[in-house]
């Protein structure tokens, strides 16, 4: 039967057996929430400046070491999945892609950039929580930017205006990206979050220097 999409506000109307228009019901799978509209490398390059002055800020601090090391632990346990694959152990093929997927980041980024991305969206989503409509899409535009980092994610279809080609990210399964944030997550995400207090620990700081200087101000003679 088909309906009105779920989402406020669509006119549109639902797939025959979903309840999002296929507009909408694109956007949930790619993006990890009917609503959810994707974070581009410009939405999330004053975060990553963020990440970098903290990181120069504190350059002797082994934090970063570590995390690397920890992305690279990452890396390791795909190669591991996709040689039993290779071996004929059976496996789960979402897991199989997502491991694909890491390796292929792996291989083409280097750690430090991996780490600055991961730790950018953190601190997006602590600084902007209603640009990002949910857990899921969170871990969505995570991966997303992540793949983000290397050509071998996107494709070229000739479809754009004028007939130009037009450069997309290749889509992955979903069941895969919440695979691959749950890798990400587990050895980056506490790191993640502590970064996250910080900036806001130090924007609470200079709005109350602000404030300070503004009452100053105000009982100046």
């Amino acid at each position: 039967m088909i309906r009105p999409c779920r989402v406020l506000g669509c006119g549109a109307h639902t797939t025959r057996y979903g309840t999002f228009c296929p507009t909408h019901k694109s956007n949930l799978r790619r993006h990890g929430h009917a609503e959810q509209t994707a974070v581009t490398k410009a939405d999330l390059a004053p975060f990553v400046a963020l990440v970098r002055k903290r990181i120069e800020r504190n350059a002797e601090n082994a934090t970063w070491a570590h995390s690397e090391a920890r992305w690279q632990t990452v890396v390791d346990h795909a190669r591991s999945i996709l040689n039993e694959a290779r071996r004929g152990v059976p496996g789960n093929r979402y897991e199989r892609t997502a491991a694909s997927e890491v390796v292929v980041l792996g291989e083409a980024v280097t750690p430090r950039a991996i780490i600055e991305t991961v730790f950018a969206m953190y601190l997006l989503q602590e600084n902007d929580p209603r640009r990002l409509r949910s857990d899921e899409a969170f871990r969505a535009q995570l991966i997303r930017r992540l793949r983000g980092l290397t050509e071998a994610s996107m494709d070229e279809w000739k479809g754009g205006a004028g007939g130009r080609a037009k450069r997309v990210q290749r889509d992955v399964p979903p069941r895969a990206v919440l695979i691959m944030a749950q890798w990400v997550g587990e050895a980056l995400g506490g790191v993640g979050v502590h970064l996250s207090r910080l900036e806001r620990r130090d924007r609470e700081a200079r709005a109350a220097s602000a404030a300070g200087l503004a009452e100053a101000m105000r009982e100046l003679q």
